[in-house]
């Protein structure tokens, strides 16, 4: 079976590893601090690396204050968007998503917006970057922008960015997150937080008899998670230009079929997933099943599940996309041979369709 996901480990990794796990010190320390210095020029932000693209989001939830207030989020994403802002005491208010690209529809999330609204959370469905019109609404409105970007490989809007680091991303630690922001005085609270609200570069030797003025979380990343991360940083070039080729690849073969759609890119789509918008989805994936082939939906919409029972509502354009969209394999690991037998599979199902 030809693979959806795969992890990517840099096998150069393991002399540095060896070095860390027998260096006296494994918890957050100097390598945190040198990933947290690249991934700055990368992402054009201040960096805070976490356990995890959820703590991320947690963070930026608690630092938005979104506790009694309504935050208008997308239900096209992975639960851990949305778990947080139950967490956080927010109260979810669904906004409809792009029937082509199961990203949130801005013109949505305006007329959901009341004196209640607190933020807005935008998801880069599979990679595929939101319309930069949401910061535009933020700023009029006074409103917070943050962005899961877990499905991301750059820089999003310019909101408070959570990325995921977890296993089959593009770029792992094992698993970790961190959460990117222009903001210094939200990079210094958001360091705090991260670990119990104690501030790990006071100078003080017993740190923990400092004053904390607001209670924190275990949310921080360990040396170990960071030497990952530093060494598949080096070969993260590599892995992009490999998925971009793959991606432009079926770009090009779908272009012209009938009963399969290429999900339109309008900004930038960094190819997390490859989507595609197909007739009888569900035969599609027996089709390529019996040929080999992994699909899924990856993610389930959200506004079903019953935590989030009182934010149900009617969103047509979630229900196009939901009834279509499926993903195909198009990651580092595949081959030239098999992205065009993936294509070509692809292809054939759509003739099948035609007949």
């Amino acid at each position: 079976m030809i693979p959806l996901f795969k992890p990517f480990i840099n096998k150069g990794c393991i002399n540095e590893l060896k070095k860390v796990l027998y260096s006296g010190y494994i918890g957050e320390g100097s390598k945190v601090k040198e990933f947290e210095r690249l991934l700055s020029v990368y992402l054009d932000g201040y960096v805070v690396l976490v356990n995890s693209g959820t703590s991320a989001l947690h963070l930026a939830l608690h630092i938005a204050e979104v506790n009694n207030k309504n935050v208008i989020s997308t239900p096209m994403t992975c639960l851990a968007t949305n778990t947080p802002i139950v967490q956080n005491g927010g109260r979810i208010v669904w906004a409809d998503v792009d029937p082509q690209t199961g990203n949130i529809d801005p013109v949505s999330v305006s007329k959901k917006i009341t004196m209640n609204t607190k933020a807005i959370m935008a998801v880069h469905y599979g990679g595929n970057l939101c319309d930069p019109i949401l910061t535009e609404i933020c700023r009029s409105k006074g409103l917070t922008l943050i962005e899961d970007c877990a499905h991301l490989n750059g820089p999003g809007l310019g909101g408070m960015q959570c990325y995921s680091f977890q296993a089959i991303k593009h770029l792992t630690t094992g698993d970790g997150g961190c959460l990117v922001t222009k903001d210094k005085k939200i990079c210094d609270r958001a360091k705090l937080l991260r670990w119990y609200g104690i501030n790990r570069e006071s100078g003080q030797t017993m740190r923990s008899m400092d004053s904390i003025y607001e209670a924190g979380y275990k949310f921080h990343m360990n040396d170990i998670a960071a030497t990952i991360g530093i060494s598949n940083f080096d070969k993260l070039g590599d892995i992009i230009s490999k998925t971009e080729k793959h991606a432009q690849y079926y770009n090009d073969a779908f272009i012209d079929l009938d009963n399969i759609k290429r999900v339109p890119v309008l900004y930038r789509n960094d190819y997390w997933l490859y989507i595609i918008l197909v007739e009888k989805k569900n035969k599609f994936m027996e089709y390529m099943k019996d040929n080999g082939i992994e699909t899924s939906l990856v993610h389930a919409r959200n506004d079903i599940q019953p935590i989030f029972k009182s934010s149900r509502c009617k969103l047509p354009g979630l229900e196009k996309f939901w009834q279509k969209q499926i993903c195909i394999p198009v990651g580092w690991w595949l081959t030239d041979k098999q992205v065009k037998f993936i294509a070509d599979k692809v292809r054939c199902f759509n003739e099948i369709c035609s007949c």
